[in-house]
């Protein structure tokens, strides 16, 4: 169970409210924060669904609300957007400075002495944040969901959509890690390696069973990552399993927040189709 919510900032943006939240969190064993965009339309009356945006190895709360533009669709579709810490940041000492296989959480609950305390990532995200948001808001739709991600959020996006059948309406990301073999170096620290498997997302969507999920896919052609995480056997696997996945591959584009920029239009129309079908109030 969360404790009590403390308001970090709060400010009017496209006739909504971004806010940053902190609470403690009982899965991560420490104090975490979290964005949410309440959109103008939303009260107790009128209730809105949510988004989950799960960003990336480098980000915190603030890239995503800060360098998305996100807000002005949200305001539009009338979409609540809460966006996560990328890891359990206030679990870790101010010094020595954090490094990078400490910020690579990965969106799995680790298994592994001096992790598995702390890096719950996935049950803090799929369980704990949505009883949060879903218990604290009363202006959000309960069971009217959907996660979008990033690169490292991409790949979590993908596993909690894949790994949770029915728990959201869709899933989009952009760039994601398409496998685990190009993150092997954080993937050891957390979890043991006979068990990768079971959070790497081509693995998950060859043996998807659940009702049919629609994945939205927005990849870069000039992004470094492709070098490493290749998306061509999550293709094929997706053709094998219940799921509908649209690949995107666009010219010019790299790995950054421009990129993302550019495209979270088209991702807010494309969970609005999802969302708005369900008429869960």
């Amino acid at each position: 169970m969360s404790s009590d919510l403390q308001t970090i900032s709060a400010v009017k943006c496209f006739g909504g409210q971004q806010f940053i939240y902190s609470h403690y969190s009982e899965t991560l064993k420490c104090t975490s924060k979290f964005s949410l965009y309440c959109p103008p339309q939303a009260s107790e009356s009128n209730k809105v669904p949510v988004i989950y945006f799960l960003s990336g190895l480098t980000s915190s709360v603030k890239e995503l609300i800060q360098q998305s533009g996100f807000q002005k669709y949200a305001a539009q579709h009338g979409i609540c957007v809460v966006g996560p810490d990328t890891f359990p940041r206030d679990a870790l000492p101010i010094s020595p400075p954090i490094t990078r296989a400490q910020m690579a959480a990965m969106y799995v609950d680790a298994e592994t002495p001096g992790w598995s305390d702390h890096y719950k990532m996935y049950s803090y995200v799929t369980v704990e944040l949505i009883k949060t948001i879903e218990e604290k808001f009363n202006f959000v739709q309960k069971d009217n969901r959907s996660v979008m991600g990033h690169s490292m959020g991409g790949h979590g996006a993908l596993i909690c959509s894949l790994r949770n059948p029915g728990l959201y309406k869709c899933c989009s990301a952009f760039a994601p890690l398409y496998n685990l073999e190009g993150a092997a170096e954080f993937m050891v620290n957390l979890i043991q390696a006979e068990n990768v498997k079971d959070w790497d997302a081509t693995k998950l969507i060859r043996n998807y069973k659940g009702p049919s999920l629609n994945i939205r896919i927005d990849q870069g052609a000039e992004d470094y990552i492709l070098g490493m995480f290749s998306p061509d056997r999550f293709l094929s696997a997706a053709l094998e399993s219940k799921t509908t996945v649209s690949f995107n591959l666009i010219e010019g584009y790299d790995h950054g927040w421009f990129f993302i920029k550019t495209f979270i239009e088209d991702n807010f129309n494309h969970h609005a189709k999802f969302l708005k079908s369900s008429n869960n109030h």
